[in-house]
């Protein structure tokens, strides 16, 4: 079993891609894989990206990033 809560959250889409690749890789059959994300149907997480997207790249990049994502995504 993995657990990854909170992981996610400061991650890129393509890191989070490549995470969840390797998770897949090593939970054996049967395994399981337990995550949290901040997908954008939860209350607060569209407001988050539109503030997100407001902001030019450096000032994003000033401190702990806060990246929303969807379901789609995360299957």
């Amino acid at each position: 079993m993995i657990c990854a809560f909170s992981v996610f959250t400061p991650v890129e889409h393509e890191d989070s891609y490549r995470y969840l690749a390797s998770a897949r890789r090593v939970v054996r059959p049967g395994g399981h894989f337990v995550f949290s994300c901040w997908p954008m149907g939860v209350e607060g997480a569209k407001d988050l990206f539109l503030d997100q997207a407001r902001s030019d790249f450096a000032e994003r990049w000033s401190s702990v990033r806060n990246v929303t994502t969807s379901e789609d995504y995360m299957t």
